[in-house]
């Protein structure tokens, strides 16, 4: 089971530090509005581009896409690779919910 996280918990883990928010939407949703702090990994190739990246394995992976539904099976995935040693979290209702809560976009 996948744990989920709402956006105000998801912010404060960010911008402690303790966290690294990953957007798994495609590019050009990626580019037309996205989280100020998220970094790009588009679900289409996230298995080839993750395997590349070196993240602090003592930060929380949170993954987010508009509504939680793309974002909950990358992190289902997450949890079968051997790279899949962070603490793993669903943005609860993606960037939809970011935005309802008033958070910033750009």
């Amino acid at each position: 089971m996948i744990n989920a996280i709402n956006p105000q918990e998801a912010l404060t883990l960010i911008e402690n530090g303790k966290a690294i928010l990953i957007d798994v939407r495609e590019a050009e949703e990626f580019a037309e509005c996205h989280i100020p702090y998220a970094l790009s990994i588009p679900m289409s190739v996230f298995d080839k581009v993750f395997h590349h990246l070196v993240l602090d394995a003592e930060k929380t992976l949170i993954f987010q896409c508009k509504s939680g539904g793309r974002s909950g099976r990358v992190c289902e995935y997450m949890t079968m690779i051997p790279e899949g040693k962070n603490n793993i979290l669903n943005l609860q209702g993606g960037i939809i919910a970011w935005q309802e809560c008033g958070l910033t976009v750009i």
